[in-house]
């Protein structure tokens, strides 16, 4: 177990928790990031608490803490993670633990009642195509005999995902639209390319997205051999950059495509500055936050259709 070096605590303040699986600047994340400055500044004391650190994009944030460095990969290491995500939670002793995530879901409810916690919220900002079988059938039974203190959706296509659920699951459904801060960028276009490295004087798409399968970005690469002349700039990292760089070989696009690898939040507004579209592909979101964050005047949107 690691902790972040800003460690700090007030007493008496009530505390709240929020668990997820990996830490790293990207959706899920950025929604922790933003709730528990909301949370902060209503007085309460927050903790960040991540199954491993995938990236360093959380070492600064106060009252974080890493289960693990790495992702567990053996059934030792994976045991250790159990015991110590219950270890942390009992150190902190929250009021309140609020879990995000499928496999922030499956283990951090059941290790929050482990370590006594009085109040457990879980939110349902998984795409249910990202849930296997057994993932869904144990958040049925959670929600269902009250795991879930509450249960938090994000959207009404989410919302009714549930409808065929036990109504003891659904009564204890919560809809609450995700926020999302303001990250317009005062620089010109071609300050914003300048900084990122990114060609001028050329039409430039973009998306900011986990690199995995289901943001299907293999989409918009390509589409580029249908737009000569384009380039396509992506921002963010993950276990899919590998088959992407395979694709744009295969594809002859690789003068025209830019990995410009993850982005600290407060950058993001900038790398959006230097867009004429953004495109945003994914195959399943319960809101789509990188399509909220993107909006500004000059920056068209060219979605797909999905479920938020």
């Amino acid at each position: 177990m690691t902790t972040s070096g800003n460690e700090r605590a007030v007493a008496g303040r009530p505390k709240v928790m929020l668990v997820q699986t990996q830490a790293e600047n990207a959706g899920a994340q950025e929604i922790a990031r933003l709730l528990g400055l909301g949370l902060e500044a209503r007085g309460y004391e927050v903790h960040q608490l991540f199954f491993y650190r995938r990236t360093d994009g959380f070492d600064d944030t106060p009252n974080t803490h890493f289960c693990c460095c790495h992702r567990p990969g053996t059934p030792l290491a994976f045991g250790k993670f159990l015991v110590t995500l219950w270890r942390e939670i009992r150190k902190v002793k929250p009021d309140v633990v609020m879990t995000f995530q499928h496999y922030g879901n499956f283990f951090g409810v059941p290790a929050a009642h482990l370590a006594g916690v009085p109040h457990v919220i879980a939110n349902q900002n998984s795409a249910p195509e990202m849930m296997n079988r057994l993932l869904r059938a144990a958040d049925r039974l959670m929600g269902s005999i009250g795991l879930y203190h509450a249960n938090v959706v994000n959207s009404t296509d989410t919302e009714r995902e549930f409808a065929g659920h036990p109504a003891a699951y659904r009564r204890r459904l919560v809809h609450v639209d995700h926020g999302f801060q303001n990250k317009a960028a005062s620089l010109t276009k071609t300050e914003a390319r300048s900084l990122f490295g990114l060609p001028q004087d050329v039409p430039l798409a973009g998306t900011v997205a986990r690199l995995n399968p289901m943001k299907n970005l293999e989409v918009p690469i390509r589409a580029l051999g249908l737009m000569p002349g384009v380039h396509l700039a992506l921002a963010g990292q993950g276990p899919d950059r590998d088959r992407l760089e395979a694709i744009v070989a295969e594809t002859s696009v690789g003068d025209r495509v830019h990995f410009v690898g993850e982005l600290p939040s407060v950058k993001v507004g900038e790398f959006l500055a230097a867009l004429d579209v953004f495109a945003f592909p994914s195959l399943a979101e319960t809101f789509g936050l990188a399509g909220a964050r993107r909006r500004r005047p000059a920056c068209r949107s060219s979605p797909t259709a999905c479920p938020c």
